[in-house]
């Protein structure tokens, strides 16, 4: 679900009344994605099945809870793309790999070898499932779509991500 803003500056305006062609052509569409707890205070439907428009599998927490319980390498990677420091302050879902979005996008474009020696890790298997999350969802999203573009041709999301994980008290690794 996205909400659609327009932003106009007062002066925007004014100088709109006068010249209207260049004033209008600064006016900026701004699309704001709701988060996960957004939609679930407005009623709103997270889940890729009720959702078409959604092309990622979508992970609830009872899911989530399941594949902290199973073998790391048993199941899909669950992939935290938060930042370091978020990690350090409160912690992440046990078994999760921390690759971070934000301060790091190109990491799954690596070469293995580059990849490892960046995060002491294995570069996951394009051909295995990468469950993503973040804060709040939005971050994770915008994740699983870089790594499709970098062919990893199984990406879902976490919509709750850490927020709910921690709101239903879900085990934290620190």
């Amino acid at each position: 679900m996205f909400v659609r803003s327009i932003r106009l500056n007062s002066s925007l305006l004014l100088s709109a009344a006068k010249k209207p062609q260049p004033a209008l052509s600064k006016l900026r569409l701004t699309t704001l994605p709701t988060t996960y707890m957004q939609q679930q205070k407005m009623g709103q439907s997270t889940s890729s099945e009720q959702n078409p428009s959604s092309q990622f599998k979508s992970y609830k927490y009872e899911d989530i809870l399941k594949l902290v319980n199973e073998e790391p390498e048993q199941g899909p990677y669950l992939i935290d793309v938060r930042e370091p420091k978020e990690l350090a302050e409160l912690g992440k879902i046990p078994n999760a790999l921390n690759i971070p979005y934000k301060t790091a996008p190109g990491s799954l474009d690596l070469k293995p070898a580059e990849f490892q020696e960046l995060y002491s890790f294995e570069k996951p298997d394009e051909n295995k499932e990468l469950v993503f999350y973040c804060a709040a969802g939005i971050r994770a999203r915008a994740a699983a779509e870089l790594a499709q573009s970098f062919g990893y041709k199984h990406c879902s999301v976490y919509p709750g991500s850490f927020n709910e994980w921690m709101i239903r008290d879900g085990p934290i690794e620190k």
